[in-house]
């Protein structure tokens, strides 16, 4: 999406994209006026309780999507 849009990516800056990737992260591109200005690596913890509101919701009648 960002080459698509004229923004220069360098070899660096796509490393760290995909460091947080191979981490779990999901990695978010940052640029402005088509220069790319950095990369945030961002991550959620499946928390102890999730199987158990995840029961929960599907006893609720919720579908879940993912």
């Amino acid at each position: 999406f960002l080459e698509q849009n004229g923004v220069v990516i360098k070899a660096e800056q796509m490393q760290a994209f995909d460091e947080c990737q191979a981490r779990g992260m999901s990695a978010v591109a940052v640029s402005l006026e088509q220069k790319m200005l950095g990369v945030l690596g961002i991550s959620d913890p499946i928390r102890p309780e999730s199987a158990q509101v995840i029961s929960a919701l599907k006893n609720m009648g919720i579908v879940l999507l993912f």
